[in-house]
């Protein structure tokens, strides 16, 4: 009787186990996330303009970048801080990235609206070394916004 007791109780013994390692890693509270996509699954327009972008700078390539952002794209640190636009944009994007021949490597890729986020990594002479979280705001198939937090 003992054992086919045991026999009985194996399955379900298995499926509570699987229940706790399934949950353990959620918070009652926890608001919920939604997945990150990868830079290879997120297929939206917003961040197929980051994207080609990104591949401008990595080539080197001013005119291609440029193509991608507005009249009025700007730069900022902070996620709510004023951007810096214009001339002081093009002269930044020169100084700290295509005269030092910046590379950008994305890991990962999110959207929230038109804004889109890369995390990943960046550095300068093809070494992306250091850590990287970008948000562009993409209007009309342009970049209007970078900010670097």
């Amino acid at each position: 009787m003992k054992t086919l007791m045991k026999t009985l109780m194996l399955p379900f013994v298995a499926l509570a186990m699987f229940a706790l390692v399934s949950c353990s890693n959620v918070s009652p509270n926890a608001p919920s996330t939604p997945s990150t996509p990868t830079a290879q699954t997120l297929t939206t327009a917003e961040f197929r303009t980051v994207q080609n972008f990104i591949n401008a700078i990595n080539a080197n390539d001013r005119n291609a970048a440029l193509a991608l952002v507005s009249d009025n794209a700007g730069y900022a640190y902070s996620l709510t801080g004023s951007l810096n636009t214009g001339t002081s944009f093009r002269n930044w994007l020169e100084s700290d990235l295509f005269a030092p021949r910046a590379v950008i490597q994305i890991e990962t890729a999110t959207q929230d609206g038109n804004v889109v986020r890369i995390q990943g990594r960046w550095g300068r002479n093809g070494n992306a070394t250091s850590r990287a979280d970008y948000y562009f705001t993409v209007a009309n198939g342009l970049i209007t916004a970078w900010r670097l937090v």
